[in-house]
């Protein structure tokens, strides 16, 4: 039986064929910046993807990402959007603009982060964690892995999934293929178009693995 990585909900919802309702919260990752348009941000990108992976489902994702966002701001809008919107399943980008703002210490990031989770626990939706994106150059490295160690750490003690952006991109960095430059827009920060397809497709792939689990 699987522990850590069930989407329990979202598989039901998924074999049954009924709707399943996807937020996706969290910063300009989420929103979008770098793409060409909305519908070329992950959060679109990623409805296609489930769709194409589960023939007659009725997907819908939910983009509530804001740009700029630490994990307390998202905080503050989660509640909302839950009762808004009532997801099956929530994807929490987190923890990039927390790692490179020096004035948001580890313990009350972690701290923000357990506190969501309980909110979407407690409305009863599934939760996939996304982790910081791998950026070459940041003044204090070692800072923004401990942010990136912090999110596997709490997705293991709660025995939620995790989706790691980071290990993804700094493999495609050390690769031969071009490295993330060909993922990246002009500022070599945000995402471009075949960056944010690159996550939603890998994304997709692991929520497929995850729901189709025996057992589930």
């Amino acid at each position: 039986m699987p522990t850590r990585g069930a989407l329990r909900r979202t598989a039901a919802r998924l074999r049954a064929k009924m709707p399943v309702h996807v937020l996706a919260i969290g910063s300009s990752s989420t929103q979008g910046i770098g793409a060409s348009s909305p519908a070329a941000a992950y959060p679109a990108r990623l409805e296609l993807a489930l769709e194409q992976r589960f023939p007659g489902a009725n997907v819908e994702v939910i983009n509530a990402g804001k740009a700029g966002e630490t994990a307390d701001r998202t905080l503050e809008r989660l509640n909302a959007e839950l009762d808004r919107i009532k997801p099956d399943l929530v994807l929490w980008q987190v923890g990039t603009n927390d790692a490179l703002n020096a004035s948001v210490s580890e313990p009350k990031f972690e701290a923000v982060v357990e506190r969501g989770i309980l909110s979407i626990e407690r409305h009863k939706s599934d939760v996939l964690l996304v982790d910081p994106q791998f950026i070459k150059k940041v003044v204090d490295p070692a800072r923004y892995e401990r942010f990136v160690q912090t999110l596997e750490r709490v997705a293991e003690k709660e025995h939620i999934c995790l989706f790691s952006r980071y290990h993804l991109m700094k493999t495609l960095e050390a690769s031969a293929d071009g490295g993330v430059e060909p993922l990246l827009a002009p500022d070599g920060l945000h995402m471009n178009d075949a960056g944010y397809a690159c996550i939603a497709e890998r994304l997709a792939g692991q929520i497929q693995n995850i729901v189709t689990q025996p057992g589930l």
